[in-house]
């Protein structure tokens, strides 16, 4: 809900060009990164107790603890968007907390998931969640400090349909946009694993590239591997044999 909203915000802010479209562009970023946000650093905190049983007895006021650290971060760094209106500040402070959220997440990947397959499609996915992001980052940097060149080249030597291929700015969602969802998609699994309760779940590889949590029990419908480019698994032979069984 939280990526789809920042969606939503986005589509409406390069519609009309209005700050307060702007603010329903950027402001949900934040708020959608906190969510996982809570979640790592509440696990952190949790697998650090090294007592089982003093730390499922600590885990609800650990996870109430950080939810109104989370919630004052949230005001903060709204406050200087909207009030103080520093957006270099948000975006570093921003910026900060999700590279938080990426190293955290990578211990916890590395020390605490231990099912050697798990570990390596977990390590996999966060990885093509991270790829495409920079890669966008770098498209809009090139967008925002040569914007002129870029024209230059499209208007005088592509033309269209060509000239859309350089439309820098464009790659910069596309990209972002298929990164977060798959980094997404990792953070889900990586929750799934630290609760201990994979076994209501089935990782895949949808046509072998695209990773995906599916609740067990649901139809898959297409063919699918269970490790990145691994051996096929054709959906509807699954299901017979499940059901021969």
């Amino acid at each position: 809900m939280g990526f789809s909203l920042v969606g939503i915000g986005s589509w409406l802010f390069h519609m009309t060009l209005q700050y307060r479209y702007q603010l329903l562009d950027e402001l949900p970023m934040l708020y959608a990164t906190i969510i996982p946000s809570w979640g790592i650093f509440a696990e952190t905190q949790e697998l650090l107790i090294k007592d089982v049983k003093k730390r499922k007895e600590s885990s609800f006021r650990i996870q109430l603890v950080i939810s109104f650290i989370m919630c004052g971060v949230v005001t903060v760094l709204t406050w200087i968007y909207v009030v103080v209106q520093k957006p270099a500040i948000f975006q570093v402070l921003y910026g900060i907390l999700t590279l938080m959220v990426v190293f955290l997440s990578g211990w916890l990947t590395y020390n605490h998931v231990h099912d050697p397959v798990a570990k390596r499609n977990l390590f996999i996915t966060m990885v093509m969640g991270m790829v495409p992001f920079v890669i966008g980052f770098i498209c809009w940097q090139l967008d925002i400090h040569l914007c002129s060149f870029w024209v230059y080249v499209r208007r005088t030597y592509l033309a269209l349909p060509l000239g859309v291929f350089l439309e820098l700015h464009a790659w910069w969602h596309l990209l972002t946009g298929t990164g977060v969802y798959i980094f997404v998609v990792y953070l889900q699994y990586l929750r799934i694993l630290t609760h201990g309760n994979p076994d209501d779940f089935i990782f895949i590889w949808r046509w072998k590239f695209f990773p995906e949590l599916v609740r067990k029990g649901l139809p898959i419908g297409t063919s699918y591997s269970m490790e990145c480019l691994g051996p096929i698994v054709n959906a509807q032979t699954d299901d017979k044999t499940k059901k021969n069984n």
